[in-house]
This record gives C-alpha cells, structure tokens and sequence, in this order.
C-alpha cells in the first residue's frame, strides 16, 4: 500500500498486514497513526509528516499574553516547546502561554510511533516584556577523600528555577540530579546550569573545582607508607606495609558502590600480602587499616 505523497489527513484502521504500508509525507498526526501502530511495526513508513498548526506574527501591547497551541490527536503524545531554537524548560504541554519576545514552536512526539517528531509552525511574537535575566550562585566545594559520602550540591537561581549539574571527570565524581558521588581520586570541574524558560533567559553555568585525595593520617597530615603494586594488575595485588606497629594489619575491598567483596586481617610483618585473585575484571577501593592510620586506594584489576 503506497499512500506517500499525498494530502491524507486521516487514516482508516487497517484490519490486514501488507507487505509494504508508506504515508510519509502526507498531513497525518498521531491519532490515525497510533490506530495503524501494529502495521508500522513491521512493514510501515510514516516519517516525516507536514508541520502542524499556522505560521503567525503576534504583537502584543500593554503586557499582553498570547496563547499558543500545538495540540494534535493522540493519546501518547509528549510536548515540548522552544523559543529561538532552545527548549523551554518545564513547557511540556500542548499549550503554552506567552508574554515575551521571541520565536516559539514546539516538537511533538509519541511513544507509540517513536519515528516521527511532528513539528507546530512557528509564531513570532513581539512587543513582550523582555526576557528577565538571571544567575547562579554556587560556592565553593570542599576538598572530599576517597571513601567520603555523597553529598548534595546547593546551587541557586536568582529566578528560582531548577539547577542542574554536569561532572567534567566521572572517573572522580558522578551527578544524579543534585546528589554528587565520589568515584576516584583527582579533580572534576562540576558545573551548574539554569537554561530558563519563557521568562527567563539561560543563566551563565558556573563551575567549581572538586578535589578528591588519598585519606591522610591523623600524625603529621601525611600519607601513610602502605604501598600497592602493580595497579592495574591482572592477577593479584600486593600491599605493603612499612609500620614498626605491631597492630593487626586491616584489608578490606569494596566495588565502587561500597559492597565489600573481600576482607582480612593479617600479621604486620613488614611484607608485601598479594590479594584480588579470586576477584572479576573492574574497579574497586581497596581499604588499608593499621592501628589508627587508614588509607584507600582505588584498584583496577583488567583481564
């Protein structure tokens, strides 16, 4: 069945399977596609349609508003619009309401015919109030140790918008929503956005640095002697230690989500232990403890 190229604006539901169904480029929306869905599936072309909704110019006087719409049948639809090519955070619904300068229109899409983005035409509105400005305040991070808690990042927007966050490094510091977790050692450039709405423009990101180090001792602010070789390794891992204490010797690995895999206590004997034989490819913290001191080491075990 070769529908493509036409005028079509509906679509009857199709009781049989051919073996081949085109209407791209027609003027269908989602409600006469989503009752034909079980026949794309595996013969059908439907993308591109023709853009939906009327081209218009709006100027408005007095602190008007417009309302926009880009509603179309179907029952699976999702919405977002944008304002000079840049989505509008949180206008996800078939109508939008204006009051600033710009060029709006909105991408349509649908669960149930996931190849097709329907496009409203656009409208220039001019004579709004202009775009408030906004910024992000963001201070500083502390420098954290391997093995520390997550923690939640405090960025605001003057407009009071959402923030959202980026990590520059995830080998060190990974971003879910507003909650940081430490991965590694090094540093990360963690970033803070606000990308407005109809009434706000973007905000400028800021960045902080986060810096994540070894854990250091409670005498002298210094790194304890334990030493680990070869890291990465393939086999087995040794860990060494040059104590005069004679406290038992404390080795724990966790993964990276702090399930502990492995755990020992030994005799401090001044000698190299080699450990991780027993584990599969990946990453992991290794926990040294010996009397009062503790050092963490991130371990990398490859085939």
């Amino acid at each position: 069945v070769s529908l493509e190229n036409n005028q079509f604006t509906s679509l009857p539901a199709f009781n049989a399977t051919p073996s081949q169904f085109s209407v791209f480029n027609n003027h269908l929306t989602f409600e006469s596609l989503e009752a034909n869905a079980d026949v794309f599936i595996n013969a059908g072309y439907y993308a591109p349609q023709d853009s939906v909704g009327t081209a218009a110019s709006v100027v408005l006087t007095n602190g008007e508003s417009v309302n926009l719409s880009a509603l179309v049948g179907g029952a699976n639809n999702h919405y977002q619009w944008t304002k000079n090519g840049d989505e509008i955070s949180g206008a996800t619904q078939a109508n939008l309401t204006v009051t600033t300068d710009g060029t709006y229109s909105c991408a349509i899409t649908n669960t149930v015919i996931p190849e097709l983005t329907l496009y409203r035409r656009r409208v220039k509105v001019s004579g709004g109030i202009p775009q408030k400005t906004q910024t992000i305040s963001f201070a500083a991070l502390p420098n954290k140790t391997i093995g520390d808690a997550a923690f939640s990042l405090n960025a605001t927007a003057s407009s009071g918008l959402a923030v959202t966050y980026a990590s520059s490094n995830t080998a060190v510091a990974t971003v879910a929503g507003n909650t940081l977790t430490i991965v590694g050692t090094g540093t990360a450039s963690i970033t803070a956005s606000q990308a407005g709405n109809a009434i706000y423009s973007p905000a400028t990101p800021v960045s902080q640095t986060l810096t994540v180090n070894v854990i250091l001792s409670a005498e002298n602010n210094r790194p304890q002697a334990a030493q680990v070789y070869p890291n990465p390794f393939t086999e087995e891992v040794s860990v060494w230690i040059d104590s005069p204490k004679t406290e038992p010797l404390q080795l724990q690995i966790t993964d990276m989500q702090g399930k502990s895999v492995y755990q020992s206590e030994l005799p401090m004997t001044n000698q190299s232990n080699r450990i991780g034989g027993d584990l599969p490819s990946g990453a992991y913290l290794l926990h040294v403890q010996y009397g009062k001191h503790t050092q963490v080491f991130k371990l990398l075990k490859t085939q």
